[in-house]
């Protein structure tokens, strides 16, 4: 659950920090988007992807990391924990 939660809180709408920041802050990005793949049966995958020119994939990649370090080291605000909840429910 709590990847899916980050997932939804990076990528998973259109007020996810990865969409504001990539896509209408910096406009590196058409489309970003993050989920969560959990299957009960074997391993499964975080997926970060982005619709772009491909000039722009450094600075995409680096902003990205950069949004993961946010979040390690100073967690999701209130807000953004409540959305991404009542999106995955």
């Amino acid at each position: 659950y709590a990847l899916d939660t980050l997932a939804e809180i990076l990528g998973g709408s259109e007020s996810a920090r990865l969409v504001r920041e990539l896509r209408e802050r910096r406009n590196l990005v058409t489309r970003v988007g993050a989920w969560s793949s959990t299957p009960n049966y074997n391993a499964g995958a975080f997926i970060i992807n982005a619709v772009m020119p491909p000039k722009n994939a450094g600075q995409i990649e680096s902003a990205v990391w950069q949004q993961i370090e946010r979040i390690k080291n100073g967690g999701v605000t209130a807000d953004e924990l409540a959305r991404a909840k009542r999106q995955i429910e």
